[in-house]
């Protein structure tokens, strides 16, 4: 009975051996539970950024339409406090939502300025978001501002992130997690590939392809010019593709661009420093106008 009596409780040597992996556990699970809650916050302050530079499109086109020119309208929005929920706050910044934000230097410009953000209510530093604020652009075709390093950059980083291998914009759905995804880092980057000029696009095997034709209604088995960016070499060229029809479940049937099938004259002989995306473009516009090659 003394025996039994003595085996009833729990001994020093095993309550210090429950508290020593009761202390493990804690020391793995909270530097977790800290970096689970970082990435949330990260994720949340990027919505901002992107709310912030839908505000920016919509102001400036409610702007122009109202009779402002492209000028007056750039720079009215180029300030923060003209789209902001609210007033400058307490520590700086403007109000959008849960956040504030500030771009480097005051005010936004066509290149992009660097957005960082803090909660409302917090009273530490503005935190860079690593995403950029865009001003709406005059004097020129959003389309060739379209093609910058950054920008590549952007898509490919958002691309890579979400884990796709291939992404199609016929494919676009809030049913697939991947585009949700994507879509949500480029907007957060201040981009939009189709008011950028690339109506159709396709990134497989690392490579960006996109052209200004609407192939959704093309027939399968059409060639179209197509603008390839390559990553790797960081280099611009026109190809021919073709269009072909794709069932995927969960998404419907969709028109996409296959993989190149030959190289326009002008962008294969131009050699790779001068495989540029200004003379992308150029290639581009005589390509599209003489379909000869691509038969």
């Amino acid at each position: 009975m003394a025996a039994s009596k003595r085996r009833s409780g729990f001994t020093l040597i095993e309550i210090i051996s429950v508290l020593v992996i009761l202390g493990i556990l804690a020391a793995v699970a909270v530097p977790k539970y800290y970096d689970l809650q970082e990435e949330s916050e990260r994720k949340a302050a990027l919505a901002s950024v992107a709310e912030a530079q839908a505000r920016v499109q919509l102001r400036f086109g409610q702007l122009v339409l109202q009779g402002s020119s492209c000028d007056e309208a750039a720079r009215a929005v180029s300030a923060l406090s003209e789209t902001a929920d609210a007033a400058e706050g307490k520590n700086g910044g403007y109000r959008f939502g849960d956040f504030l934000l500030a771009v480097d230097g005051g005010a936004l410009t066509s290149a992009g300025s660097a957005a960082s953000a803090k909660r409302v209510d917090s009273t530490g530093n503005f935190e860079d978001t690593g995403a950029k604020l865009y001003l709406p652009q005059c004097g020129e075709s959003t389309n060739h501002s379209f093609g910058s390093s950054t920008d590549m950059d952007a898509i490919i980083k958002a691309m890579r992130e979400a884990g796709v291998s291939r992404l199609d914009s016929g494919a676009l759905s809030n049913a697939t997690s991947h585009s949700s995804d994507v879509m949500t880092a480029l907007k957060a980057a201040g981009i939009d590939l189709n008011a950028m000029g690339a109506t159709s696009w396709s990134f497989n095997s690392n490579m960006l392809y996109w052209t200004t034709a609407d192939i959704a209604n093309i027939p399968s088995g059409t060639k179209v010019p197509v603008m390839r960016y390559n990553p790797s070499s960081g280099t611009y060229t026109v190809w021919s593709a073709t269009v072909t029809q794709h069932t995927e479940p969960g998404i419907g049937t969709y028109n996409m661009i296959e993989k190149e099938n030959s190289q326009y004259a002008a962008s294969a002989q131009a050699g790779k420093e001068n495989q540029t995306y200004e003379n992308a473009l150029k290639w581009f516009d005589a390509a599209s106008k003489d379909a000869s090659w691509i038969e």
